[in-house]
This record gives C-alpha cells, structure tokens and sequence, in this order.
C-alpha cells in the first residue's frame, strides 16, 4: 500500500460521513423513475460504491503515479458522477475533478450537498456521446448503465479513446476484454485499475 493521502484519522471520518449519504440517496434514487433528460431507462439513476473502497483505489492508482519520472498532479474523471460523491473524494489529490451526468437533477443535488464551488466540471450529457475521454490522467466509473450492451460499449468506447498513460479504475466492469489486452495492463491483483500502455 502506497503512502495515503488521507491519515487515518481523515479515512474513518470520510468512511462515516459518505458512507450513509451513499446509501440514502441510493434508496431515494431507486424510487424514482429511471428516465432522465429524455434517455430511456439506460441509466442507473444512482448506485453508491462502497467509500472505503474508492479511497483505497485512489491511493494506489497516485502511488502509482506518483513513483513515475514526470509526475504531476492528475486530472481526473468520474463518468457517471451522480451526486459527485467521487469527485469530493478525488478533489484533495487531483486537478480539478471532472464528471459526467445525464440526470440534471443529481448535479443540483451534488450543488446542494457540497456547494457550487465544490462541484468541479460537471458535464451534463449522454457518456456514450462524450468526446473527450483522451484529456484525463485518471477515468473511474461504476458501471453507470444497466443494459449491458450498453455498458460495453461505453466501456470500449472510453478504452479506445484514452490517451498512453491514463489510468482506468473499472468497477463492477462488463466488458472483459481489456484483461487479454495488449494495450492494457492490469496494476494490483484485487482492484480493477488498469493503465493503458500502447495505442
């Protein structure tokens, strides 16, 4: 485990504080109907990972980072940001967190949560239309559609599109190819990160 960003102290505390918001809003979420912005029910409306979890991934994806000649601060991207949750996560170590998100309503309720000017970049717009994966060091998702097809494609969509270098942190991943890629390698046994190495 590389050395955290968090001390221990700061990790219970951000386990405490998110770790219940996630869920509660994951239950208020579900119980509202799953069109957004006019896309018909390929979107999960919100779906929370486990907080421990994330923070732990972030700090071996900036461990791995940070031991490489041209270190500097990463830009990062959550691809179905929801109530940007990850993006609060993310906004201590990296350059100006980014997010996508079809549902209007979840970005104000991410304004609301952690005020405007906590809120990042937050693209409001359909992933599988999104053009510019190649601009970030770091892309995280949790698998954001449910229709599986998809969700594949979105994903082979952002693997094609990301740059040399870049860092994809995949969860609950659909599609399984990028395991027997050439130009993917996966870096901890365990957690779904993966740097793309050749084009």
């Amino acid at each position: 485990m590389p050395e955290t960003f968090y001390t221990e102290k700061e990790y219970r505390e951000l386990g405490r504080k998110y770790e219940s918001v996630h869920y509660v809003l994951h239950r208020i979420c579900q119980e509202r109907e799953k069109k957004v912005n006019g896309v018909n029910k390929k979107y999960y409306a919100y779906i929370p990972n486990s907080t421990y979890r994330v923070i732990k991934e972030l700090h071996l994806v900036l461990g791995h980072l940070r031991k490489k000649d041209n270190y500097r601060t990463p830009n990062f991207l959550d691809v179905g940001s929801g109530i940007g949750m990850i993006m609060e996560l993310a906004k201590r170590d990296f350059a100006s967190p980014s997010g996508i998100e079809v549902d209007k309503k979840l970005i104000e309720e991410q304004k609301s949560l952690f005020g405007q000017q906590s809120i990042g970049n937050v693209h409001n717009g359909d992933a599988l239309k999104y053009k510019e994966y190649n601009k970030y060091d770091v892309i995280y998702y949790y698998v954001p559609i449910e229709d599986k097809e998809l969700e594949r494609k979105l994903e082979r969509r952002i693997e094609r599109q990301m740059k040399v270098g870049a860092i994809l942190i995949a969860n609950s991943k659909v599609d399984l190819q990028i395991q027997k890629s050439k130009k993917f390698k996966r870096l901890f046994n365990g957690h779904p990160i993966y740097e793309k190495i050749r084009k």
